[in-house]
């Protein structure tokens, strides 16, 4: 067992889903959450709630007493500093849903959908630029359509939760190495969602690409699209049935 100290940096979700894999690995593990219950544990380990990135990154310095230990970040909602990269340097390892280097950044899924472009998961190295980091061990994913971004994302993380605990014994004792991102690729800000995108239904407008705009903004019981007929707006929220038949709209 390794004597390393692992940060997991995680949603307390996700932590579940990988901690067995992580504790069995190292004699000291510290789990790190924004968004954990309060009083919860894992596996009778506590898990640190923070509220920021900084108080994240402080209580890191403090517990970290190797330039050995590893940083794993699983769906983590900001930024880590060029002081705590520069630390842990390749001992770091990122979740991130999609085909790296296409659909950097945020919600890359949405974009997915509505273009019909393969989806993907990766594992790489935490570095200075957002998911522009050497690749540990990457998944091409196909997506079933029709389908919400709400169900690609459970699919993509069970996707991404699987790679991990399958790899990251591997990826611990150096028996896999990171390789360079290729050339080229997109990003995505996290801000594209915050405002409703309005379609304008016109005469013309392909069934499937209506299909694949609204499909993309909706999440679970949240749409971030609105439909626009005339002068009329309305928010539309949909679901599939196992079989792939819209069940809702509203």
């Amino acid at each position: 067992m390794d004597n390393r100290t692992i940060f997991v940096c995680g949603t307390y979700d996700l932590i579940q889903l990988i901690g067995d894999s992580v504790i069995n690995s190292s004699k000291k593990v510290i789990f790190i959450s924004w968004d954990k219950p309060k009083k919860s544990t894992y596996k009778k380990i506590k898990i640190y709630k923070v509220e920021n990135q900084k108080e994240c990154e402080d209580f890191i310095i403090k517990k970290s007493k190797s330039r050995d230990d590893f940083l794993v970040s699983s769906y983590w909602p900001w930024k880590f500093s060029k002081e705590i990269v520069g630390k842990f340097n390749n001992n770091s390892v990122n979740f991130h849903p999609s085909p790296l280097p296409n659909d950097r950044g945020w919600f890359p899924h949405v974009h997915q959908i509505r273009k019909d472009r393969n989806s993907g998961v990766t594992l790489h190295v935490i570095d200075e630029k957002l998911d522009k980091g050497d690749i540990w061990v990457q998944k091409i994913v196909k997506l079933p359509y029709p389908i919400t971004s709400g169900v690609a994302h459970d699919i993509l993380k069970k996707e991404i939760v699987q790679i991990f605990n399958e790899n990251w014994n591997k990826i611990l004792k150096s028996k896999i190495k990171p390789k360079k991102q290729k050339k080229g690729g997109n990003f995505y800000s996290k801000y594209e969602l915050d405002t409703p995108e309005i379609v304008k239904i016109k005469k013309g407008s392909s069934e499937d690409f209506l299909l694949r705009k609204i499909a993309s903004r909706n999440f679970w019981n949240k749409s971030f699209i609105k439909i626009q007929i005339g002068n009329k707006q309305k928010v539309v929220h949909l679901e599939f049935s196992d079989d792939g038949k819209l069940e809702e709209e509203r």
